[in-house]
């Protein structure tokens, strides 16, 4: 069971001290946290003693070791590490690897983290999509949460409620499958890499990495695949190949 703090309290508070829920999630405190693997089980140990560089360096080792679910609790756990001692890059890759997972707790887990990591950058509109999928996927007081966190990120994108039920943008825009939007490029350019198999076997479009500079100044690229008309046609085709994982966004459009 996670410890989380009442939600009436939190909507009063600054959005930044809202999402610090998210970062202190105790990782040995629900039944999705590993007890079989013993690499992993001290990485949780390590983190939970606040040595997060040791808890990242046993993590990583312990993802090379697994697979599957076993795999996808290892690399949230390095990411949350990663997080802990300020590398956003490796946190972000880290997170974007647990969001494939099967367990749809840490899978909701790690697409809250990124939705956090997205607010940092300046990027609510995709904060609120990852927060609306995390709410979906958790249960209880943390699928609440993120509920309202998801409503906290439209309010900062300046989405209004009839704006957020349209199922369709204006014409000249449209919908894609968004992979992720990272600080390094080679990030990137690796998720990229990886999505273009999937899209030549099913005939779904390019792959774009779209550089952007967020709200602080910062560029970010993000990959998308694909350009739909409608977010329910992009959401038929991300059901149709299986990737849940990505992301039904906006057409992204570079910025300077």
């Amino acid at each position: 069971m996670i410890e989380i703090r009442s939600a009436s309290p939190l909507i009063s508070m600054p959005l930044l001290l809202l999402l610090l829920a998210f970062t202190a999630l105790p990782l040995s405190g629900c039944e999705s946290t590993p007890r079989t693997n013993g690499g992993l089980s001290q990485a949780v140990n390590d983190y939970e003693s606040g040595r997060y560089t040791v808890a990242h360096r046993r993590a990583v080792e312990a993802m090379r070791g697994a697979s599957g679910v076993e795999r996808d609790k290892a690399a949230y756990v390095a990411g949350m590490s990663a997080h802990r001692f300020g590398d956003k890059s490796e946190a972000e890759l880290r997170f974007n690897a647990a969001i494939n997972s099967e367990d749809p707790i840490v899978a909701g887990r790690a697409k809250a983290m990124l939705g956090q990591m997205l607010l940092d950058q300046g990027r609510p509109r995709v904060a609120a999509t990852l927060f609306d999928e995390a709410a979906r996927q958790l249960d209880g007081a943390d699928a609440l949460q993120a509920r309202q966190y998801a409503r906290l990120a439209r309010n900062e994108a300046g989405i209004s409620s009839h704006d957020y039920n349209s199922n369709s943008l204006p014409p000249g825009s449209g919908f894609a499958l968004q992979i992720g939007a990272f600080q390094d490029r080679r990030h990137a350019d690796r998720a990229a890499e990886q999505a273009r198999d999937l899209a030549h076997r099913d005939g779904l479009g390019t792959v774009r990495i779209v550089p952007r500079v967020d709200q602080r100044g910062r560029e970010l690229y993000v990959v998308q695949l694909g350009e739909f008309g409608s977010r329910d046609e992009a959401s038929r085709v991300r059901q149709r190949v299986g990737r849940l994982d990505y992301i039904v966004a906006p057409l992204a459009s570079a910025t300077r």
